[in-house]
């Protein structure tokens, strides 16, 4: 049975001339056995558009090279829907996920993207980022760090 997969591209582009490539570049892509397209260009998604996707969606690819890059917040989503994720071991943006599920390349590794998408799609889904979500980054787990580390320094 042939795999249908498609890849939805949500948020802004740096760069109008990135986009036009990338728009350019998926429109040469051969369509899904069912005739869908490969790619979907979301464009800036609003959060219940977020909401729908990510309960759409079983892997979050997050191949980041972004010079300002920290703690990015689609991460901590995907995990808290128990979303798989690929992304970048720049500036330690891997560290937010579990040991046993962090799937990580190099930036601008497309083999490497490649080979944990394909490792991704092989598996069965797992709880492991879900849990470590609620264990690591959940609200109550924030409020009661908060207050301990207030409580430490009073």
């Amino acid at each position: 049975r042939p795999t249908r997969i498609t890849l939805q591209v949500a948020g802004a582009f740096a760069r109008p001339a990135e986009e036009s490539e990338f728009r350019r570049l998926a429109s040469e892509l051969p369509p899904n056995p069912d005739g869908s397209p490969i790619i979907s260009i979301k464009g800036f998604v609003d959060s219940a558009g977020r909401d729908r996707l990510m309960r759409e969606c079983d892997l979050l690819l997050f191949p980041t090279f972004y010079e300002g890059e920290a703690m990015p917040g689609v991460i901590l989503e995907a995990m808290a829907y128990g979303m798989d994720v690929v992304t970048t071991n720049w500036r330690g943006v891997n560290n937010l996920l579990p040991k046993e599920s962090a799937r990580s390349i190099a930036p601008g590794d497309i083999q490497g993207l490649k080979e944990q998408v394909l490792f991704c799609m092989d598996r069965m889904p797992s709880d492991v980022n879900r849990r470590h979500f609620l264990e690591n980054y959940s609200f109550d787990k924030f409020i009661s760090q908060t207050m301990d580390a207030l409580l430490s320094v009073a």
